[in-house]
């Protein structure tokens, strides 16, 4: 299940990116008849996205390099199947290279901790020791950002992506 999407290449990277956003289009918006629903630009998304991303690579340190792999949006499925290009969720992906396999698990325990002490809760954690594998994925519940930190298959980068909840489309502010 560690297939990430980085040791595949640019391939593996452009079909992690359609699951993604497949997966988007599938979980809809909001939990709730009564959620409100945020209103921002895409600037604005994208800008905490990358703000989530950075804190992370902070947190791996800078023993490893790791190159931005892309932004992606989709347009949220309504609880009708309905789609809007008004109301949107963003994708925001890195990839850190060149780490090797025994320090996989080494890091995702990591960026779990930090993620923890940030106030986000833990979704999912789970190592593989023996294919030095790993995956997080937490929730900023004060805002619904989540972040996925997931070793790839074969170990030797790691898969760092920030996912948006779902957002009302406002014009970008000056």
């Amino acid at each position: 299940m560690t297939g990430g999407r980085g040791g595949r290449g640019v391939l593996g990277a452009v079909l992690g990116t359609f699951c993604v956003l497949a997966l988007l289009a599938l979980v809809g918006c909001g939990s709730g008849e009564n959620d409100a629903m945020r209103a921002m630009s895409r600037e604005q998304a994208r800008a905490i996205a990358d703000q989530y991303a950075q804190d992370v690579l902070r947190a791996v340190g800078g023993e490893y390099p790791h190159e931005y792999t892309g932004t992606e949006e989709a347009p949220c499925e309504g609880r009708m199947g309905e789609l809007s290009e008004e109301i949107f969720s963003i994708y925001h992906g890195y990839q850190i290279r060149d780490v090797p396999p025994e320090r996989q698990v080494v890091l995702a325990e990591r960026v779990r901790d930090h993620l923890i002490r940030r106030g986000y809760r833990i979704k999912d954690f789970r190592t593989w020791p023996e294919r030095d594998s790993a995956v997080v994925t937490a929730r900023n519940e004060a805002d619904g950002y989540e972040v996925s930190f997931e070793s790839t298959s074969p170990p030797t980068a790691i898969s760092l992506s920030v996912t948006s909840p779902c957002f009302r489309m406002r014009d970008a502010q000056p």
